[in-house]
């Protein structure tokens, strides 16, 4: 199995410090060799089986999500479990959280227009949680 901790050294950093070229780089190489295109425009999925904080990445999208630009995955789990081990690797709560459109968003801002976010479909839970860091978040 490939285990995805955000790429480098087991932590999530790659996911929130664009301007880090050779980590991001990394984490790129990462992904190339793990990852392939999706049947979705800008979504890759696994080769392989893989896992973010233990959990089965469903798939990933590392440009824009409409919200922003930025880096999400999905993970299957329970929604309070991935947000509970996404808090731990942020070293931080998510904590402006609500219900939009069908979703559960919680979100921190991290830095100057870089926000850290969770969301989980209310209707459909069992199709995965997104986490993922985006800037100048549209939300």
């Amino acid at each position: 199995r490939t285990v995805l901790r955000g790429g480098i050294n087991g932590d999530v950093g790659p996911l929130l410090d664009k301007d880090d070229e050779s980590r991001m780089d990394a984490f790129a190489a990462t992904l190339e060799a793990h990852f392939r295109e999706g049947q979705s425009r800008g979504v890759l999925v696994p080769s392989r089986p893989a896992t973010l904080m233990d959990f089965e990445i469903v798939e990933t999208t590392p440009a824009s999500l409409g919200i922003g630009i930025g880096f999400a995955v999905t993970v299957k789990g329970p929604a309070s479990e991935v947000r509970r081990k996404y808090e731990a690797a942020l070293g931080r709560k998510l904590s402006a959280c609500q219900q939009d459109e069908g979703l559960s968003v919680c979100s921190e801002n991290i830095a100057s227009e870089k926000s850290a976010m969770l969301m989980t479909p209310t209707r459909r839970p069992e199709v995965g949680t997104l986490v993922g860091c985006f800037y100048r978040s549209q939300r």
